[in-house]
């Protein structure tokens, strides 16, 4: 709890710190990783509770607690299994950089920094939990703006995480924060172009089912 809250107060200090450390462990980052599970499960539960689905004649019918419930513990532990493999990954893809960077990590010591930086994660998701977005499935479709990607992608919560790695990858190889910027951003900016393509590939499929319910039927 202590290296956690110094993590947030003084991320300077906690990754001079980490430097310093020969033997990495990843107690900290597995332990942001469950919290991140555990509340996706009860925003998942609270988001839920306030979706409506359509019915017929137009009515509305809500979710009851107990299948909000089963999708919700279903998606924390997908989520937090998603979480951890993304993890990894990004992790990989950040050392691969440094090292041609002439960066002095190693991967252990990359995947602490890329899994203590996801503290800022948590914040977002306690929002959500005391705020959970009300949605309405018919306008899932309208929600799927490039708009909303680029405000996902460069909220508060993102900007802490970008900088935080980019603290933690500068002191722990040894360069400029300039230069440890750079993975930070390009693989940042790679993520939001692939949600951006995901996204058009939704709205084109959107686009199909409206097309084919809007079709008119032919009696025998």
């Amino acid at each position: 709890m202590k290296n956690l809250i110094n993590l947030i107060i003084n991320p300077f200090q906690f990754y001079r710190d980490f430097k310093e450390k020969e033997e990495v462990q990843l107690l900290l980052p597995i332990i942001i990783i469950v919290i991140m599970g555990v509340l996706t499960m009860f925003v998942g539960y609270r988001t839920s509770m306030t979706m409506t689905t359509p019915a017929v004649e137009g009515a509305n019918i809500a979710i009851d607690s107990k299948t909000a419930l089963i999708g919700a513990v279903i998606g924390g532990v997908t989520g937090m299994i998603g979480i951890a493999i993304i993890w990894v990954i990004k992790s990989a893809i950040y050392n691969v950089i440094l090292k041609k960077m002439g960066g002095h990590g190693n991967f252990k010591r990359t995947l602490y920094i890329t899994g203590t930086a996801a503290v800022t994660g948590i914040f977002l998701m306690i929002l959500s939990v005391f705020f959970p977005p009300k949605i309405d499935i018919t306008a899932v479709q309208q929600s799927l703006t490039f708009i909303s990607i680029i405000k996902d992608h460069f909220n508060l919560f993102v900007i802490w995480e970008l900088f935080l790695l980019v603290v933690g990858f500068a002191i722990d190889n040894e360069m400029p924060y300039k230069k440890a910027a750079i993975p930070v951003v390009v693989l940042h900016l790679i993520s939001m172009a692939i949600s951006i393509a995901m996204t058009m590939g939704l709205q084109r499929f959107y686009s199909q089912l409206q097309g084919g319910a809007g079709a008119p039927s032919v009696e025998p």
